[in-house]
């Protein structure tokens, strides 16, 4: 099933759905690039990638 189009109109639309549906933490959202913030909006896929490899990132700094 295909997830239905939505239109994003300002701010607290997309504060809703990346924090609210995706799950980004509030600091991520407000403190990240803008084009990050779109990108995870647009693709929760690319969230679930791109916190995994933080989390790879941090492990794999720590066993240095």
């Amino acid at each position: 099933m295909k997830a239905p189009h939505v239109v994003l109109d300002g701010i607290e639309d997309l504060y809703s759905v990346v924090v609210g549906v995706i799950g980004v933490p509030d600091e991520l959202f407000w403190c990240a690039d803008f084009s990050l913030v779109l990108t995870l909006a647009e693709n929760k896929r690319a969230w679930d990638e791109w916190i995994s490899a933080e989390r790879e990132h941090l492990i794999n700094k720590e066993r240095r």
